[in-house]
């Protein structure tokens, strides 16, 4: 959806209310009168797709004692590790669907240990390499992996499979389950893990991405 600068008048009082709740909200004045008229026309915005599947996904952890939501805007977990130093794995979710694409997730460990972040490193090599082997003929497109020390980044993949909010967003609740459950079976191992466990798990998702 584009958009465009337009003219309008208001009252000097309106634009003051407009501004105190936009702060409210974490947006700006054109950002909340564009979600004010959307509103008023039955218009479902880009914006409030988005929060919607963040807000789908965030049901289930409610439900989920692994995980644990973060505060702030968007989707973002963290889940604990039952491993040395105590590390906690974080994942944020920004959603911004094009073609073929549904977004990224990004993975964090939080240590500083030089160590547990190799381990990390060397997780995150094997399980690219599953994915690679596993993943490129049942998806619209080549996803894009990025990995750091202590961080990975990965394309979300958008199949035409899935077709509307609460599939998009089991998708990405069942991809970062996936994630953290084969993650925990690695440190678990001592690094001791072939392929099985993921291709277990992910043969049971309904929508790859």
């Amino acid at each position: 959806m584009g958009k465009s600068v337009y003219s309008i008048v208001l009252d000097d009082d309106i634009v003051a209310a407009i501004d105190k709740m936009a702060y409210s909200l974490g947006t700006n004045r054109s950002g909340l009168i564009n979600r004010i008229l959307a509103e008023k026309v039955n218009y479902i915005t880009p914006e409030q797709r988005i929060q919607h599947i963040v807000d789908l996904v965030l049901e289930n952890i409610s439900d989920n004692m692994t995980f644990q939501p973060l505060a702030g805007t968007g989707l973002a977990l963290k889940s604990a590790v039952k491993y040395k130093y105590n590390p906690t794995v974080k994942y944020a979710v920004s959603i911004s669907p094009k073609e073929h694409i549904l977004g990224e997730l990004k993975v964090s460990l939080r240590t500083q240990n030089t160590a547990l972040l190799t381990e990390l490193d060397g997780f995150l090599k094997k399980w690219v390499g599953w994915e690679k082997n596993y993943l490129p003929d049942k998806l619209p497109a080549t996803v894009h992996y990025t990995i750091e020390m202590g961080r990975f980044v990965r394309q979300l993949a958008l199949p035409d499979t899935i077709k509307n909010d609460d599939m998009a967003a089991q998708a990405i609740w069942d991809y970062i389950n996936v994630f953290d459950n084969v993650l925990k079976q690695y440190f678990h191992n001592g690094g001791d893990i072939d392929e099985k466990p993921y291709l277990a798990l992910i043969e049971k998702c309904r929508y790859l991405i």
